[in-house]
Order: C-alpha cells, then structure tokens, then sequence
C-alpha cells in the first residue's frame, strides 16, 4: 500500500496558506537540513541553501515545493542536491506535482556526474518500478541509457 502525503492548508489570522510540500521528511525544514547535511558530508564550502517559491495574493500565500530550487541545484552542479534529487525519485510517496518534479528531476540527474552508488541506486528504483509494473511515461524519456546498462 503506498501512503499519500498531504499538503498543509492552514489559516492563520485570516490568511490562507497553501504549502505544496510534502510532510515530515519532505516537509522544508526537513529538507533544508538534509541539504546542510550533505554540504557537510560532501565538504562543500560554497552553497547555496534551497528556497521554496512563494507567491502571496491578497490573503492567500502560496509556497511551491522545494524541489524546484534542489533540480535547479541540480543544474548548477550541486551534490548535495543532486543527493536529494536521488533520494525524491527513490521516494514512493506520492507528492503534489509528484510526475512533473520526478520528471524534471530525473532530467537535470542525466546531466550530472554520478557516482557509481548513486548509478547504482537509481537502476535499483527502475528495476523495482518495472517489476511492479510502474513505469511513468516521463520516466521512459528521462532515463539515460547509461543508468540502465551496467
């Protein structure tokens, strides 16, 4: 059974909030530190903390998933990102624009310079994707080939 994560919408003081990022481990707190963590692990001097988007209009505030700003980390060349972004895809929950991020994630992860465990862990979450039948379209055209063959 796969778990769905909801989005918090809370009013406070007569606004809305519409936070379209995941709970407890994808919340952006959560990953923010993990950020912080792997600058640290990976000895990144340089870095540049993930933002999400916010968008305000009257008295509804938006705040977009995180994981804009960690695929555009990604495109700069960022390895902590570049961590996140591997552990989104190996993610089996369900997220608000969850397609189009995995998508654009696996995207901007093609043009990175992975490890070989990192290789190693994105063939092992399109192997057990295939097996359970679950393939998304977006996925067949993101996938370099240079995943697959071992």
């Amino acid at each position: 059974m796969k778990k769905h994560a909801h989005s918090p919408h809370m009013r406070a003081e007569g606004e809305t909030l519409r936070n379209y990022n995941g709970v407890l481990r994808w919340s952006v707190a959560s990953v923010q530190g993990r950020y912080l963590q792997y600058c640290r692990t990976f000895g990144l001097k340089e870095f540049q903390t993930s933002q999400p988007r916010e968008h305000v209009e009257g008295k509804v505030r938006w705040i977009y998933p995180i994981m804009e700003s960690i695929i555009e980390g990604i495109t700069r060349g960022d390895r902590a990102c570049a961590e996140i972004g591997i552990e989104f895809i190996e993610e089996d929950e369900h997220f608000v624009f969850g397609r189009i991020l995995k998508s654009n994630t696996a995207r901007a992860l093609r043009r990175f310079e992975l490890s070989e465990d990192q290789k190693d862990r994105l063939r092992t979450r399109i192997a057990t994707m295939l097996l359970d039948g679950y393939v998304p379209h977006e996925c067949k055209r993101s996938v370099p080939t240079v995943w697959i063959n071992a």
